[in-house]
């Protein structure tokens, strides 16, 4: 055995020592060597992927080819990875497609809320035409709930905003699609209240609106679909005349223009206005073709809005005709289109309240002089707010059942319209909270300050507000009588509505 001096061990063990650390040195390098690439390439690919996302969306016939769900899929990974990379613009560009999407479908709550998200990127980026083209989609949402006066404000802003556009030919393309939008909120209130000035207002947009897509030039992408689209809007607004010529006019001209388009959404709007036209003039089998070519595509491209409109006129034919098992079909699939777009539009109407509110906190002008003053009054009057509460709380009432003789308090709902809304309780229509909303808009706003609140607590506020007993709650909804007392209590725990206060006198008084 030989044996090692210890300062020779000592000299063996830094050699060694040395020699690891030059080999971990080396290794470590290799790795980075080997690796970084990779890591860079990583984060190229999704650069380049972003771009090559927004490039592929933007294609004219991209529905056409794709459909819009894997349009839809394709705006998801635009978003994701634009908002991994910071990308601005690629997360605008998802969001203002999906918008379309959502709003095509007439899914008014996931329209808005895409929307308020995209707007402030607009807005910061002065990216005026997607400024626009949001606007135009938050206002076509708005009316489809029924919130016309918003939805109106919001098409007099995106006009203001197109103004500050550069390019002439998105100018008047968003300007075009605006007035085109004009025409259904004209067509609206013409059938709402049947006043002539609203059918010349139909014709006036759409003149307006094919004025300002002529003005686009021939290589502009959207041009030549855009221009059907305007051509038809005409035939619509000569038919609302009832000069059925001048509308058959431009319905050929339309459809020559759409006929050549991959896109077929577009002639099957044509075909869906030739055929509502054939069937009021009563050719009845004509007018059976042109739906039965509209119908498909319709449903292909879940087009809800042209499928509300056909649905009826189905309907109407095989009513007409005494076809009862056709007509039965239709109106089921008319009613399940309907309930399920009245469920989104509840929840739409939820979003845009409170996106409201959110508006207006950040909106509030920062305000520096008299400061002092507005504080000590703000004080004040929350004193006395406090102090009135607290009166009103312990300040005693009889427990009774308040089912009987309450009167509703709220001048702007008519005898007509209560009873319209009754009816639609007794049938537990699902379009209830909506016309709720328009009858008695100062109550539904202040419900809507209960953030917990869902889509059926306001719907049981409406039974509360018409003071419908608990036992018809029960029959009109299917309900057991446990399950509305529950929701009772859910709500007045929601509310803070004390226990010895009726639910039925407290939201009269709200």
């Amino acid at each position: 055995m030989y044996r090692i001096e210890s300062g020779t061990m000592m000299v063996i063990n830094i050699c060694l020592f040395i020699n690891f650390e030059k080999t971990y040195q080396m290794k470590t390098k290799l790795f980075i060597f080997l690796f970084f690439p990779l890591i860079l390439w990583s984060q190229n690919f999704s650069k380049q992927r972003i771009e090559l996302l927004k490039k592929q969306i933007h294609e004219k016939d991209v529905y056409a080819k794709l459909g819009d769900q894997k349009v839809l899929l394709m705006c998801d990974e635009l978003y994701t990875l634009s908002k991994e990379e910071g990308d601005k613009k690629g997360i605008l560009i998802a969001i203002i497609f999906r918008a379309e999407i959502y709003s095509n479908r007439m899914d008014t709550d996931s329209c808005l809320q895409s929307v308020e998200e995209g707007l402030p990127i607009a807005e910061e980026l002065k990216s005026y035409s997607d400024w626009a083209a949001l606007l135009q989609y938050k206002a076509k949402s708005l009316m489809q709930v029924k919130n016309f006066d918003d939805a109106r404000s919001c098409y007099s802003k995106a006009l203001k905003v197109i103004d500050l556009i550069d390019d002439k030919n998105i100018l008047h393309f968003r300007k075009y699609y605006i007035y085109d939008n004009l025409i259904s909120y004209s067509s609206h209130f013409f059938k709402e209240y049947n006043k002539n000035n609203y059918k010349d207002s139909v014709l006036y947009y759409a003149q307006k609106s094919y004025s300002e897509i002529l003005k686009v030039s021939d290589k502009f992408p959207y041009r030549n679909p855009t221009l059907g689209q305007a051509v038809q809007n005409v035939g619509v607004a000569y038919d609302m005349q009832g000069n059925y010529k001048e509308a058959e006019k431009y319905y050929d001209y339309a459809e020559k223009i759409q006929i050549k388009e991959d896109d077929k959404r577009f002639i099957a709007n044509v075909y869906l206005l030739r055929g509502n036209q054939k069937f009021d003039l009563g050719n009845n089998q004509d007018a059976l073709k042109y739906w039965n070519k509209s119908l498909p595509i319709l449903k292909q491209y879940k087009f809800s809005e042209g499928l509300l409109l056909i649905y009826p006129k189905m309907i109407e034919y095989y009513r007409k005709i005494g076809d009862s098992k056709m007509e039965a079909y239709y109106l089921e699939k008319n009613m399940r289109l309907k309930d399920s777009l009245a469920t989104i539009n509840q929840s739409a109407l939820i979003t845009q309240n409170k996106n409201d509110k959110k508006a207006l906190i950040t909106d509030k002008p920062q305000k520096t002089l008299f400061v002092l003053p507005v504080l000590i009054a703000s004080l004040v009057l929350l004193s006395l707010i406090i102090f009135y509460f607290y009166r009103r709380k312990t300040k005693k009432y009889p427990a009774i059942e308040p089912e009987k003789n309450i009167k509703l308090q709220d001048n702007t709902a008519d005898k007509e319209q209560l009873m319209q809304l009754l009816e639609m309780a007794k049938r537990n229509d699902k379009h209830l909270l909506v016309i709720f909303q328009n009858v008695f808009p100062g109550l539904y706003k202040k419900l809507l300050e209960f953030p917990e609140l869902t889509p059926l607590d306001l719907e049981m506020c409406v039974y509360l507000k018409l003071n419908i007993q608990t036992k018809d709650i029960a029959n009109y909804t299917r309900a057991s009588l446990n399950s509305v007392d529950s929701r009772k209590y859910r709500l007045r725990k929601k509310m803070n509505v004390p226990q010895d206060t009726s639910l039925y006198i407290w939201i009269n008084k709200l």
